[in-house]
């Protein structure tokens, strides 16, 4: 008995497992950045939504949303533009926040114009370049032609190639881009439109003039720039200490019971002797 139950316990110390299926780590996912125009031409409403007419912006927010909630792994992060550039969001992990940032998101909020540039700018300061997958930006705007600002698109788009940025562009209004530089009095220069900005930073360019376009443009996007799916590298595991635990406890248990009783009963009888009385 007593070497059955140090047997047990032993074992137990041991803590010996029963192994399951493999644990699938979480993916690894980039930096996305989020550019969107929220100049006055945003608000035209040439787009359907539901069966009802909707502004060009609106549309954007809803596809949008339904992506990011949808890709475990990245970081997003939001950036709005018109006259001036603001980051909404830095990059974060926190999908439910940054869809609610997106929902806040208003035609106006920083000016009618377009500083593109500024904003290209503004989302390279916020992610980072190293690792294994590359950040990505999206733009989202109606032509791309930016008329302000202290950055040009030409040199936001060279720091971009340089840093392995690359750039989709969707273009959600007015007609095709055919990829002809535009000249502005704000830069020096022809600057690339949105075909070529896409083109020149390994992205890809889309016109997207529905709302059937904008959804086949981000799932191709999504498509385009998968996560990593790092192998597993642990599995599953049960702990089954607990039954040869309880075995040695139990078997030591009942080898202490026998002396247990028998002291209990020499004790009662020495008490009951101590209770007789003699008589005369």
């Amino acid at each position: 008995m007593p070497a059955l139950s140090l047997a047990s316990l032993v074992l137990a110390l041991a803590q010996p497992q029963r192994l399951g299926a493999w644990v699938m780590p979480p993916p690894q996912g980039r930096d996305i950045m989020v550019l969107l125009d929220t100049s006055l031409t945003m608000s035209i409403q040439d787009l359907r939504w539901n069966g009802k007419p909707a502004e060009r912006l609106a549309v954007v927010k809803q596809v949008l949303t339904h992506f990011m909630r949808a890709r475990v792994g990245d970081r997003f992060g939001i950036i709005a533009f018109g006259t001036q550039a603001a980051t909404l969001l830095p990059p974060t992990f926190d999908r439910q926040l940054a869809a609610a940032m997106v929902a806040r998101v208003r035609i106006g909020m920083l000016g009618d114009d377009t500083a593109l540039g500024n904003a290209m700018g503004l989302a390279l300061r916020q992610v980072q370049a190293e690792g294994q997958l590359k950040p990505v930006f999206i733009l989202y705007s109606d032509n791309g032609a930016s008329n302000t600002g202290q950055i040009s698109p030409t040199q936001a788009v060279a720091l971009a190639s340089a840093l392995g940025v690359r750039v989709f562009t969707v273009q959600v209004g007015d007609t095709p881009a055919d990829g002809t530089p535009y000249e502005v009095p704000a830069y020096r220069g022809q600057q690339p439109d949105m075909r070529a900005i896409a083109e020149q930073t390994g992205g890809q360019y889309f016109y997207a003039a529905s709302h059937g376009a904008q959804e086949a443009a981000i799932r191709t996007i999504g498509q385009l720039t998968p996560t990593l799916q790092p192998p597993p590298h642990r599995r599953q595991a049960q702990q089954l200490y607990i039954w040869p635990l309880s075995v040695g406890l139990l078997v030591w248990l009942l080898a202490l019971w026998p002396p247990l009783a028998r002291g209990g009963r020499r004790q009662r009888e020495a008490e009951g002797a101590d209770t007789l009385v003699t008589l005369p």
